[in-house]
């Protein structure tokens, strides 16, 4: 769904998820501003509310690129939260996109899985064990 020129929404069920582009930081941080601002009018128009203290946002740079000068985007005088990773439909997602964080839940995910599997063996039939290892691991 287009919002403007400079950005794209996404949405899925209660998430939305705005995406800008621009190879400069200022014009992104007020292209951004310009979005939100219409995404928060329609909500407003349309009774919808907006959880501000849900609502984040992450800066992926190009490359190797850093950035010295800080974003700040707000809405109606609230302050959104600048954030290096963020978890999107199940998924952990870095600055960086380097899925380090992810797949450290899922190790961490998988082993808890693993520990209760281990200590309930001796107490269940196979059939139980063949139905936990796929409720726990098939469709992590």
């Amino acid at each position: 769904m287009a919002i403007s020129n400079h950005s794209d929404m996404v949405i899925y069920a209660d998430d939305c998820t705005l995406l800008s582009t621009s190879p400069s930081l200022e014009i992104l941080a007020e292209n951004s501003k310009y979005s939100l601002s219409n995404i928060f009018r329609w909500a407003k128009c349309n009774l919808i509310s907006i959880n501000l203290k849900k609502t984040k946002f992450m800066v992926f740079p190009f490359k190797k690129q850093t950035f010295t000068e800080n974003i700040i985007l707000s809405i109606n005088d609230f302050n959104i939260e600048q954030v290096n990773s963020f978890k999107l439909l199940g998924v952990f997602i870095d600055s960086k996109l380097n899925f380090k964080i992810h797949i450290n839940y899922l190790i961490s995910k998988i082993n808890i899985n693993l520990s209760v599997i281990y200590k309930i063996k001796k107490f269940v039939n196979k059939n139980t064990l063949q139905i936990l290892y796929y409720s726990f691991f098939i469709h992590i």
